[in-house]
């Protein structure tokens, strides 16, 4: 069911989260400083990094979830045919 495909989609996905949640909570982080200067020491960046990974993670669980859900073993409800490389081909 969890192909290789569906692992590198996971992945992708779960990039792409953390990125956008670390982005989104720097700019609210920074956002009351736009005039001054920032006070990096200010920021929780502990906070940020572990709220990203947990987004990252809960996109892969996510993604399990809807895989397990539809029998399928892309991501999400759009199953979109992708082309096929090398050990993914069916018979190999």
């Amino acid at each position: 069911m969890y192909s290789t495909t569906f692992w590198k989609d996971a992945a992708e996905r779960a990039v792409a989260t953390i990125a956008q949640t670390w982005a989104a909570l720097i700019v609210v982080a920074v956002g009351g400083e736009i005039t001054g200067v920032i006070d990096h020491a200010s920021i929780d960046w502990a906070g940020i990094g572990i709220t990203g990974l947990i987004a990252g993670l809960l996109s892969v669980l996510k993604a399990i979830g809807a895989g397990a859900s539809d029998g399928n073993a892309g991501i999400g409800s759009l199953n979109v045919p992708r082309e096929r490389s090398g050990g993914d081909q069916p018979g190999q």
